[in-house]
Parts: C-alpha cells; sequence; structure tokens
C-alpha cells in the first residue's frame, strides 16, 4: 500500500457540523490538513467495521472509504451490494442535491461553489480543489460492476456485466439458509444430486437437460415420481456410481 494518507472527511462541532465549513472564509480546496480526518492505509489494512444507527450515512462513508482506497493505494476492492446502492460508482456527481430532491442544473457544482446547509445538516463538500482532480484519476480506475441483470439493459458499455454464477458452485449451506431445518436436508441431498450429475454431464449439458425436463414436466402434467424415474431412468445414477466407484479405485 501507499504511504499517503486517505481522506475520509471533515472534522466536526459538537453538533456534527463541519468545523471548517462554518467559517465565513470557507472555500473549496483552500483547507488546511488539521480541517480533515484521514487516516493510514495500514490502519485499515485488517479487520474494519463500520457502525452507526439507520440512516446516518455508513453507505456513503462506505463509498468515499472505497473512493480513497482505490486512488491512493495499490489494493483492489471487491464490493458485495445486494441494496445496489455503488450501482453508480463509475459516475462523478456534477450538482449539489438535497436528500429526496431530483437534479437540478441551477444547482451549484459541488467543485465550484460547495454548499452547506447547517439546518439540515446537508451538503456534499469536497477537499479538492478541481473537478479535474478527482475526476481523471477516478476515471482512470478501472470498474467493473456484475449484476444479474443483463449488462446491454443497464445501457452502459464497459462497465456493466451480467452475474452467473453455476448452480453447482453454491452450497447447500447457502442455499437453505433460510428454510425451515425439516427441509434443510432435502435441500443438501437435492443439490448434491444435482452436483453429482454435472460432474458427467458438464454445467451446461446439464441445464440444457434440465430445461428439457422441466418443459416435459409441466407440458405433460406429469407426477414428482415420474418426474424422477425420468432422470434416473435417462442418465441410469446407479451405473453412474458404480463407473466413478470403479475409477476412484483404478486411482488408488
Amino acid at each position: 500500500m501507499a504511504d499517503e494518507d486517505l481522506t475520509l472527511g471533515w472534522k466536526v462541532t459538537r453538533g456534527f457540523d463541519p468545523s471548517y465549513w462554518l467559517k465565513d472564509e470557507a472555500s473549496v480546496g483552500k483547507q488546511s490538513s488539521e480541517d480533515l480526518v484521514t487516516v493510514t492505509p495500514k490502519s485499515i489494512a485488517a479487520h474494519t467495521a463500520i457502525v452507526a444507527q439507520s440512516g446516518s450515512g455508513k453507505s456513503f462513508f462506505l463509498g468515499r472509504l472505497i473512493e480513497e482506497i482505490l486512488l491512493h493505494t495499490k489494493a483492489r476492492c471487491l464490493v458485495l451490494d445486494p441494496n445496489g446502492d455503488f450501482l453508480r460508482c463509475h459516475e462523478v456527481v456534477k450538482k449539489n442535491r438535497e436528500e429526496n430532491e431530483p437534479e437540478n442544473e441551477n444547482l451549484p457544482c459541488m467543485w465550484t461553489r460547495p454548499k452547506y446547509n447547517p439546518h439540515t445538516a446537508l451538503g456534499r463538500l469536497t477537499h479538492e480543489r478541481y473537478r479535474e482532480e478527482f475526476d481523471l484519476p477516478w476515471n482512470a480506475v478501472e470498474k467493473v460492476v456484475r449484476t444479474l441483470e443483463p449488462a446491454a439493459n443497464l445501457g452502459v458499455e464497459g462497465v456493466f456485466s451480467q452475474l452467473s454464477l453455476p448452480w453447482t458452485s453454491l452450497s447447500s449451506e447457502l442455499l437453505a439458509a433460510d428454510v425451515e431445518p425439516i427441509i434443510k436436508g432435502q435441500v443438501s441431498h437435492c443439490h448434491e444430486f444435482v452436483r453429482a450429475v454435472a460432474q458427467f454431464l458438464g454445467p451446461e449439458d446439464l441445464l440444457s437437460e434440465s430445461e428439457k425436463l422441466h418443459a416435459e414436466i409441466v407440458g405433460k402434467t406429469i407426477s414428482k415420481e415420474h418426474g424422477r424415474g425420468n432422470l434416473a431412468q435417462k442418465y441410469n445414477l446407479a451405473e453412474v456410481a458404480e463407473r466413478r466407484i470403479s475409477e476412484d479405485e483404478e486411482i488408488v
């Protein structure tokens, strides 16, 4: 990691207002190091937790931390984001915006006339003097956002790509995390069955055959017993298991 400190925010008063921006002479980029909260990269090299009440700005602070890590260290970041908070991480904010208020082209740019409202305690306050001071390095950082939505539907080329995970790569514990204990065993057995078949068919063939079988079950409204027997008969699972045991013996 680099030796350059990471800037995480502004020092605040007891009322949690940024001290620097309460001054009449406050101007973007002209603050001193004493006005900022900084940490060394080594101080967050191990485990780091962000704890605060709901709506207090944890996600915003985390976004700031990720920006600093990517801009000022050699580290890479993997963000698991089920809420989609960082879906637009490739974009750079152009205008100030009050909470729950739509973008307004008449609002001042945060790099030319940043605004802090002590009554609402809102305001996007940057410490960089010019937009380019953040914009150019940030755009140079390679960013990939993987989503369940096809990349073409999101309209941004080169940033979004579709997340595709084969079922066989997931653990039965993950798939059964929120189900009743009595069902967990059934999920585990079913998942191990799918994995066993996938070893001999391959993920693509397994998906293709499962889709065909599903269409057959839906189309003919056959019973579960027939569906299970059909699959067992088609792949002759007893023979597959026997062959697997014999192969293991040969290896030994």
